[in-house]
């Protein structure tokens, strides 16, 4: 098992399976940082919370979304690491996954606290949020 030594982080790798070799279209970003992008990857991609690759945790008020699409008649593979304070209804600092791909998150599975977890997206696409304090 992999532990983390930042307090405030979470990233997690996506791929594309059904056929695994799919490529995957990644868009996304946080809206109060410079690190907007937008990819198309071979196999899996990483998506973290803003000064993940620096090692140091994320900034209060960080807004973070990203939509993650592979081709038709594929599913992607969501795979997570959260450590983010636990708070009630995670209502402080919250990570949000649609695994059907709704950026307004009206179905989407709520994480915060520590936890590590794997999601398979409904069809071909998958919306993920993060919000901070």
């Amino acid at each position: 098992m992999l532990k983390l030594t930042f307090a405030l982080i979470c990233w997690c790798v996506v791929s594309s399976v059904v056929p695994p070799s799919s490529s995957l279209n990644v868009l996304g970003g946080c809206f109060n940082e410079f690190d907007f992008q937008s990819s198309t990857v071979s196999h899996n991609n990483l998506i973290e919370s803003p000064g993940f690759s620096d090692g140091k945790d994320y900034k209060p008020g960080s807004t973070c979304q990203w939509l993650i699409e592979s081709p038709n008649n594929t599913q992607i593979e969501l795979n997570c690491i959260v450590e983010l304070p636990q708070s009630a209804d995670c209502k402080s600092d919250e990570l949000k996954i649609s695994t059907s791909g709704d950026l307004k998150f009206s179905d989407a599975t709520i994480r915060c606290g520590s936890s590590s977890f794997v999601l398979l997206s409904d069809y071909n696409k998958i919306a993920v949020g993060l919000n901070t304090d």
